[in-house]
């Protein structure tokens, strides 16, 4: 476990729940107001909160897997951002640069938009 830790950043949490939290979490679930997404709404929010619109700078720093690097080699083609152009949305309904706040305040963002939506209410 530690080795994740230093790899990732971050601390590890245990989430695992007793039989008898399970259960008190079930009752509570179900009070939660859910929604239908459509695919393309669940891939946008997805983007979002991964830090869909920031910089390719952004991107490339945070790639631990160094796709980047190897798209710059040439090994991966059609890489976007990279070989293949980022078309940036004419106009978009939110944007929001992961470099400048938390993954928290982002995703924080991104509820207050779909209340303001009428998704969450």
């Amino acid at each position: 476990m530690g080795a994740l830790k230093a790899a990732h950043g971050g601390e590890l949490k245990n989430l695992y729940l007793g039989a008898e939290e399970a259960e008190e979490e079930k009752a509570r679930s179900r009070e939660i107001k859910s929604w239908d997404l459509t695919p393309r709404q669940l891939c946008d929010i997805e983007l979002i909160l991964n830090g869909g619109f920031s910089p390719l700078e952004v991107y490339e720093a945070r790639d631990r897997k160094g796709l980047y690097a190897r798209a710059r080699a040439g090994v991966i083609t059609e890489f976007t951002g990279v070989s293949d152009p980022y078309e940036e949305p004419e106009n978009p309904e939110m944007r929001i640069d992961t470099t400048e706040i938390t993954i928290d305040q982002a995703a924080q963002q991104v509820l207050l938009k779909l209340e303001s939506l009428g998704y969450l209410s």
